[in-house]
């Protein structure tokens, strides 16, 4: 019975996540560009600077994190700006969104920043571009540890929230 305790307790903590444990990337990753982060507009949006000095806009892949406006929203993007800001990252090219803007994943030498901001619940898995089973298992992993926007009993989602206010993503 000792022994059978012991093995459950060793799984429990093998399988334990840890806020700055480097994630594995499941979605494409057939197109890296390679560059640095030079501002963080919010928890979903960046602007990265290419080897070759060219500036685009990054629409992080996969989330819809915390509006501006939103409760915990400016923590939202603070925590998107000191994981990536100033470094130098790896973007995952997944296309372009209805705007114009890159739309990627970001590997930085700590981890998977996408997968990052679910983990801390500042940010939703985005259903309706992603159906990648690790960023549901991060969102899981915020809800289940009442992280950022899951301490309250009923968060609002991003999508929600600007449909209630009447806005569209890049109104705010």
């Amino acid at each position: 019975m000792k022994l059978l305790a012991i093995i459950v307790i060793c799984m429990l903590c093998l399988t334990k996540k840890h806020k700055h444990q480097k994630t594995p990337i499941y979605v494409k990753r057939d197109n890296p560009i390679k560059g640095k982060v030079l501002g963080v507009l919010d928890g979903d949006s960046l602007i990265l600077e290419l080897d070759n000095s060219t500036k685009i806009d990054v629409r992080v892949y996969g989330i819809d994190a915390l509006e501006l406006r939103q409760p915990l929203g400016l923590d939202s993007r603070n925590t998107l700006r000191s994981f990536v800001f100033e470094k130098y990252v790896t973007a995952y090219l997944q296309g372009k969104d209805r705007y114009g803007r890159t739309v990627a994943e970001i590997q930085t030498n700590e981890g998977n920043a996408n997968v990052y901001m679910m983990e801390m619940g500042l940010a939703r898995h985005y259903k309706a571009f992603s159906d990648d089973e690790l960023y549901a298992q991060a969102e899981e992993y915020a809800k289940q540890n009442h992280l950022g926007m899951w301490k309250e009993a009923e968060p609002i989602a991003p999508w929600d929230y600007r449909s209630a206010e009447g806005l569209q993503k890049d109104d705010l």
